[in-house]
């Protein structure tokens, strides 16, 4: 029997596992989570809180992809009225998502988990975009009842509030500019109930992938404003933003 040196069958095996690491997909790993209670000590009834944040962030991963591999930073406070993670990405802050005390407390868990936790692994230039992917996010992962449908169906909210909406307007907005300044008609709560609706509609009609070739197009580079060309719809979907919006209205009726 004739024999081959070890290293022979070594080197091939060697390269072997080299390619498939070079080849592996990215894989979502549990990342580092702090947690800090400005205002004061974390109280018992905000544990049902705590334990989503690392459910919520495994969701989004799982769905969107590990896009964002960092830490976590979750801020409790009594200052801001509103949850925010979008906003501290633009200031370069990515990671940090903050939460009224209020919502964390007297909710019981009830916090816009998953809407936040999107913001940091898919955040994007065009605010109605980022915004309503992570509402869309929130509903399609089941987060706990939250701002701004609480548990309600968002295109069954949506049906109310379609006839003010001017689609085109909203997409204008840049990140961190608050999407209540495109609308004279509509609370930010309703503009987000449509962001979300709007989004789930290209997703359902389109595809996933549709959405995110058009999604990257406006990638959120931090300290820079830039909601993107409404071109860009045509290129991507073969039809114009307002041509994309009748049709969404026409389907909110028909169902």
């Amino acid at each position: 029997m004739r024999k081959f040196p070890g290293e022979l069958i070594v080197a091939p095996l060697c390269l072997l596992s080299l390619h498939v690491s070079l080849h592996a997909e990215p894989v979502c790993e549990t990342p580092d989570i702090d947690f800090q209670f400005l205002s004061a000590e974390m109280r018992p009834s905000a544990l049902p809180f705590v334990r989503q944040i690392p459910v919520a962030i495994q969701a989004v991963c799982e769905w969107w992809g590990p896009t964002y591999n960092g830490a976590f930073h979750i801020v409790v406070n009594n200052v801001l009225r509103q949850s925010m993670a979008l906003v501290p990405a633009w200031y370069g802050k990515i990671g940090y998502i903050f939460f009224p005390d209020s919502v964390v407390y007297l909710n019981r868990g009830g916090a816009a988990t998953i809407h936040e936790v999107t913001h940091v692994f898919a955040p994007n230039a065009n605010r109605f975009l980022a915004e309503g992917l992570a509402v869309y996010a929130h509903e399609h992962l089941k987060g706990p009842p939250a701002y701004p449908n609480f548990g309600a169906d968002i295109k069954v909210l949506a049906r109310k509030y379609a006839d003010k909406a001017d689609i085109s307007s909203f997409d204008k907005t840049g990140t961190p500019t608050p999407l209540r300044f495109s609308s004279d008609k509509l609370e930010e709560r309703e503009i987000y109930v449509l962001a979300g609706s709007f989004v789930r509609y290209l997703i359902s009609e389109f595809g996933f992938s549709k959405f995110r070739e058009l999604y990257a197009l406006t990638p959120l580079i931090p300290g820079s404003r830039n909601a993107g060309n409404a071109k860009r719809w045509e290129e991507v979907y073969g039809l114009t933003i307002d041509q994309l919006t009748s049709n969404w209205r026409a389907d909110l009726d028909a169902h």
